[in-house]
């Protein structure tokens, strides 16, 4: 079981790359949401007996707690408590126009979007509890996975500039090279990314002998010389500007004195809050930076609104995946028009639009994890280049999604389970590798 797990999961990570690029594609969630069920119960199957590390315990914590406010809000209430809860009032309304007996109904107001957002976070729960449970699950071969992936991503984007709109998957899509996905944005989210991935492979060969060194340098660059090709192709504003501070972060992958570490991690904080604010800015149109089009209402716009709403809702929330419903009933009717708003562009405010106070505390846990994981990577004595690339591909992920939603797509949620991952694994992953260097080492074992 373990062993038909090492080799599945990474070859549903290049699955989740090529057909989890929208969740408009039909088929495409199908396939990716019956495999990732399968996975899930052989992932459950070949768990490990012995006690997990404190990391993984705590990240499948916080997974499970988010399994767990998702039962609850499918949960059936009576009506003498749902019609207590804020922002069902107009429900009760809308029975007692109609002369109907108010019926039992769940914390979701739309039970539907609760059980479509469950199904769409299938890809992204398997990938985190195979990385989790599944011992024999090399990180490297994921990294493989995500080269792979990345590799067919740019090679179809080149063929969609040159070639046209023939060559787009999707119906509803940006213009010029959008890969396997719907959205610009989200191409571009998965090739800044692999940026410290390729910088790490570049890093390693400093600690393998002379001749797997140069073949790790030479690989590494190759390997980032198609990130910036496929950057170059995709022109996605967004991908750009985060592409900037990933790039300062980088630079302390490849130095080994203290001080660079310092000063690559303060340009990587002053470049990351300089791209947020021109992101946020409400003077950039949302198509400059390859959104969705909402050519009426910019970003700060839905914003405020979605803000207006949490107000009326908290703190129980409308539900997991109920955004645009809630949203458009919420709008003024003077200012609709063609366009409408799908999401809130701020994964984060639609997280909390959605679960409400529970939602605001997992957010808080998920980060306070992050930042407790990140520094004990970088303050260990043993230094890994894989966790610490992790770091920060899922950082340039979850800074993205101040300002646009590419977890809501299975390719970047896929991404982002495997750093977080990694990052938890990070003593057992460092354990396990061995370098080039080192593999002629013989030991003998005394009876």
């Amino acid at each position: 079981m373990r062993q038909a797990a090492k080799f599945l999961l990474p070859l549903y990570l290049v699955m989740c790359l090529v057909l989890g690029g929208s969740n408009h594609g039909i088929w495409q969630s199908a396939v990716l949401q019956g495999i990732a069920a399968l996975l899930i119960g052989l992932v459950v199957v070949a768990a490990p007996t012995e006690r997990l590390p404190r990391p993984s315990r705590l990240l499948l914590g916080i997974v499970l707690a988010a399994v767990l406010l998702v039962a609850l809000q499918l949960m059936p209430l009576a009506p003498e408590l749902w019609t207590k809860l804020p922002g069902r009032a107009p429900i009760k309304d809308g029975y007692d126009a109609l002369g109907l007996a108010l019926p039992w109904l769940p914390l979701s107001l739309t039970p539907h979007g609760s059980m479509d957002a469950v199904f769409f976070g299938l890809p992204f729960l398997a990938v985190v509890l195979g990385i989790l449970l599944v011992q024999q699950a090399d990180p490297r071969w994921f990294v493989a996975a995500l080269l792979l992936g990345t590799i067919a991503n740019v090679a179809l984007g080149a063929v969609q500039a040159a070639g046209g709109e023939e060559w787009k998957i999707y119906s509803i899509t940006n213009t010029g090279a959008v890969g396997f996905f719907a959205n610009r944005n989200f191409l571009g989210t998965l090739l800044v990314v692999n940026i410290p991935f390729a910088v790490a492979l570049m890093g390693s060969g400093n600690q393998a002998s002379r001749h797997a060194g140069l073949t790790f340098r030479v690989v590494g660059a190759a390997y980032l010389l198609v990130i910036l090709i496929g950057i170059v192709l995709n022109r996605s504003l967004a991908a750009g500007l985060i592409a900037l501070p990933v790039f300062g972060a980088n630079f302390a992958l490849l130095r080994s004195k203290l001080s660079w570490k310092y000063y690559a991690t303060a340009m990587a904080v002053l470049l990351a809050g300089a791209a947020v604010v021109l992101l946020a800015s409400g003077q950039l149109r949302s198509e400059s930076v390859g959104s969705d089009t909402v050519s009426v209402q910019t970003r700060v716009a839905i914003w405020s609104q979605t803000l207006k709403i949490v107000g009326d809702t908290f703190p129980f929330g409308t539900g997991l995946g109920s955004f645009r419903e809630i949203y458009a009933f919420h709008e003024n009717p003077a200012l609709i028009d063609r366009f409408y708003v799908n999401n809130a562009h701020n994964d984060y405010l639609e997280f909390v639009l959605e679960t409400g106070l529970a939602g605001i505390l997992l957010i808080c846990g998920l980060f306070a994890w992050w930042f407790v994981q990140t520094k004990q990577i970088w303050s260990s004595v043993n230094p890994d280049l894989l966790p610490r690339a992790a770091t920060i591909a899922s950082a340039a992920i979850l800074a993205h999604s101040i300002v646009d939603y590419p977890l809501r797509t299975a390719a970047i949620s896929a991404v982002l389970a495997f750093c977080l991952g990694v990052m938890a694994t990070s003593g057992r992953s460092s354990a396990r590798t061995v370098h080039p260097s080192q593999r002629n080492t013989r030991h003998v074992r005394i009876a």
